[in-house]
């Protein structure tokens, strides 16, 4: 998609927003002078605490506390049990599917290894905010790895672990926050240093796009690569 479509430059602003006012109270710690700090702080705990003291941490809490109408319990419940029964073939396939939408298909096996966190780095403009922080090391990629499969765990334990307060839950938008983190500090950085990240060439970091083709990847990833068939 070409980028005048606009959504490499669009993102989750509400989540930009909160890390800058986090960081107005809590200023990250620098991390043995990387290029991208991240601060080792707890972004989750320090939204609960200032939710009713700031305006913009307190809408960013009850969007994600608020549950729609919409939301079908069951039917995530009954996902779940899917998912259960078919674990090993869905961490493979599902489970890693990151920024997987560049990826050539060669064969079934093939593709299960690319479609996944490690086959998302060959895509361009992913690699940008990964080799400014730090995401093509050995111990990183390694945490990653362990970090996305113990989000996918905990996301189908119960039913509960998914409702506001749950582990899952929990973890969700601690990503989310994450991502808000780094893509606030590669903006930053690209303000001081010219030259640093090309937001024309290579849009904002973790844009909308990627997000989108991230969930429609791991919609169809289950049912159209792990699941014998």
């Amino acid at each position: 998609m070409p980028l005048s479509s606009g959504r490499v430059y669009t993102y989750d602003t509400l989540a930009s927003e909160t890390i800058v006012r986090i960081d107005s109270f809590s200023p990250p710690v620098q991390n043995n002078g990387q290029e991208c700090p991240m601060g080792q702080r707890d972004l989750y705990g320090l939204l609960l605490e200032h939710c009713e003291k700031d305006a913009i941490l307190n809408k960013l809490y009850h969007e994600i506390t608020d549950i729609p109408d919409w939301v079908d319990w069951e039917q995530i419940e009954r996902g779940q049990r899917v998912i259960k029964r078919y674990h090993g073939q869905a961490i493979l396939g599902v489970s890693y599917v990151v920024h997987s939408i560049a990826i050539v298909r060669i064969d079934k096996h093939t593709q299960l290894l690319l479609n996944s966190l490690l086959g998302g780095m060959p895509a361009w403009r992913v690699v940008e905010p990964l080799a400014r922080t730090g995401g093509f090391g050995v111990n990183v990629t390694r945490r990653r790895l362990l970090e996305t499969s113990q989000h996918f765990i905990e996301c189908i334990e119960s039913l509960d672990v998914v409702k506001p307060g749950g582990s899952g839950y929990v973890s969700s938008v601690r990503v989310r926050l994450l991502h808000a983190t780094v893509r606030c500090r590669i903006i930053q950085l690209a303000k001081e240093r010219p030259g640093y990240y090309d937001t024309t060439k290579w849009g904002v970091s973790i844009y909308d796009l990627h997000q989108n083709g991230t969930i429609d990847a791991h919609s169809t990833a289950l049912v159209y690569l792990s699941l014998t068939r």
